[in-house]
């Protein structure tokens, strides 16, 4: 058995797609329609480092919700600060972050919300 996918409700489709693409560089894969026509995307499959990451259209903002529920990103120690840089220039919010959470833990982490609200956690080690 293997986890392989995470289904995301967002209200806006083209944006959260853009978001993904551009900001986090998730490569669209395909796109489902409710009916024959092929503008009426109701979901964007996309995949990030082999893991399927879907998008999906809802009449309402789930993300406040669901107050416990993020996304974990992983990346290497000495690419963090990288990746802090990278969404910034997007005008990304990131807090007080990377901060070494918890103190003394030598793992450091920062977060930041989708188009959505969706909370995105950014960490070097567990």
């Amino acid at each position: 058995m293997s986890i392989t996918h995470i289904n995301l409700p967002v209200v806006d489709l083209n944006a959260s797609e853009k978001f993904y693409n551009d900001v986090l560089g998730f490569e669209t894969v395909m796109c489902f329609t409710e009916t024959d026509d092929p503008n009426d995307v109701c979901k964007i499959v996309m995949n990030y480092n082999g893991f399927d990451f879907f998008l999906e259209r809802s009449e309402e903002n789930m993300a406040h919700k669901m107050p416990l529920f993020h996304i974990g990103l992983k990346v290497k120690p000495n690419e963090m600060d990288k990746f802090a840089k990278r969404l910034i220039s997007h005008g990304i919010d990131i807090g007080e972050g990377p901060v070494e959470n918890p103190p003394h833990s030598n793992t450091y982490r920062f977060y930041f919300e989708d188009p959505d609200g969706w909370l995105i956690e950014v960490y070097d080690d567990i």
